[in-house]
């Protein structure tokens, strides 16, 4: 049975990461990854510190599957933003706003979100380029 710490150890291998790294990375205290390691058990603190930590490689790592074995080591995205439709980004962001605080917390969720919240902006200043477009073409048409 592959444990905790083995898939930490396997997380922190795929990325070329140290204990001391991580520990620098995610706020956990210098040498408390090895001592857990030793004792076999890591505190739920620490581990939340990793899990919501928001650099590379960190906010990919599946909660889920470091726990449970269970799932992709790294969560994904399957939905590139910028092929949405103006209508999805705005039925997406309706559905994130009505769950934003049962799901407020989830770093893939914030991901998401963000990244949602961006193309909403270019969504936005897209037509406010286009109805000025036709704001100048029916002043050219008028002269």
């Amino acid at each position: 049975m592959i444990d905790f710490f083995s898939r930490l150890d396997y997380f922190f291998k795929s990325h070329g990461l140290k204990d001391g790294t991580v520990e620098r990375e995610c706020g956990i205290g210098n040498g408390l990854i090895g001592k857990a390691r030793k004792r076999g058990s890591l505190s739920q603190e620490n581990i939340t510190k990793i899990l919501m930590c928001e650099k590379e490689p960190y906010n990919k790592l599946n909660g889920a599957w470091l726990m449970t074995g269970r799932g992709e080591m790294e969560c994904t995205l399957n939905i590139d933003p910028n092929s949405l439709s103006d209508e999805e980004v705005l039925q997406i962001i309706n559905i994130v706003d009505l769950n934003i605080e049962r799901f407020g917390q989830h770093k893939l969720f914030k991901r998401i979100v963000s990244e949602i919240k961006s193309r909403d902006f270019e969504v936005k200043v897209q037509k406010q380029i286009e109805e000025l477009r036709k704001q100048l073409e029916l002043i050219g048409k008028k002269s």
